[in-house]
């Protein structure tokens, strides 16, 4: 006798919730899927050009080891381009912020959770950050604020759940750390 195989169903709001993810993913990928360098003289180009002196996938000239060694930008961006291999080029760079904004809409998604909201406010907030022009402005061009949402956002998260725990002034310590 022939049996129907089980497929789990999926509740519709989930399926919307995914469909839209998907949709913001394709979105960002496209915008960021760029060659160009929207300015030689700004944090864009310093973070590339620092990334590429720091690169241990890479080699790189003097000249970049030394305008690493030298910036007065934060080093934490420009070292996770370098160690993710992101600084050969300009393409895989934009990628990388890309992927950057979009692990920070996560980190959002998850610190709404966390904080109480229901799926239906959460995907109404991670989709309403989104469509921010500012948010896909940093989508354009290579900036440290992706980096600094998707580790703000973690570590709001993180934190809370820590109203009661027994190590809450550690862990708090290490949050503001982080930040």
């Amino acid at each position: 006798a022939w049996r129907t195989p089980y497929v789990p169903s999926i509740p519709r709001g989930r399926l919307w919730a995914a469909c839209l993810a998907l949709a913001v993913v394709a979105a960002y990928a496209a915008l960021g899927f760029s060659t160009v360098l929207a300015d030689f003289g700004g944090d864009a180009a310093a973070y590339w050009l620092t990334a590429q002196g720091w690169s241990p996938w890479f080699a790189s000239t003097p000249l970049q080891r030394e305008f690493a060694a030298a910036s007065t930008y934060p080093p934490l961006y420009p070292l996770v381009l370098a160690w993710l291999g992101a600084s050969q080029t300009l393409l895989a760079a934009h990628l990388a912020t890309v992927g950057l904004l979009l692990g920070g809409m996560v980190a959002l998604g998850w610190f709404c959770r966390r904080a109480g909201l229901d799926g239906l406010a959460t995907t109404g907030v991670v989709l309403t950050y989104a469509c921010c022009a500012t948010v896909r402005y940093e989508g354009l061009d290579l900036h440290s604020e992706p980096l600094y949402l998707l580790l703000s956002m973690a570590a709001l998260a993180v934190g809370c759940g820590l109203e009661d725990h027994p190590t809450r002034p550690a862990r708090l310590a290490l949050l503001l750390g982080l930040l």
